[in-house]
């Protein structure tokens, strides 16, 4: 949790370096064309875009809003994301005998 709590923090103050930008927006076109080759990954695409932007994006837009994002615009999403609000923690399963309930008390008192 002290983990999660620093990056998100680290977020906010300081901008992504180039490479870490570059990697991500690489793997993310990749991911977005390798979704063009299924028709049932092209299907979801189509509905969550008909959904969020009420039209299809065609894939040179994507890839277009893919590479105009900088660093500063990665970081100022950040900061409207994180500040303003507390954390909110989601727990999922766990491994038998695991004391779940404690670590999420020792995050709230580490916050």
């Amino acid at each position: 949790m002290d983990v999660i709590r620093h990056e998100l923090a680290r977020s906010v103050s300081e901008k992504p370096d180039e490479r870490e930008i570059q990697r991500a927006k690489a793997q993310l076109k990749t991911g977005l064309l390798m979704s063009l080759e299924s028709s049932v990954s092209r299907a979801e695409q189509m509905a969550r875009q008909l959904l969020a932007f009420d039209r299809l994006i065609p894939a040179d837009e994507l890839m277009g809003r893919v590479d105009a994002v900088t660093a500063v615009a990665v970081r100022d999403a950040a900061e409207r994301l994180v500040t303003g609000s507390e954390l909110a923690i989601a727990l999922v399963g766990g491994n038998e005998g695991e004391d779940l309930q404690g670590v999420v008390e020792q995050s709230a008192a580490a916050g």
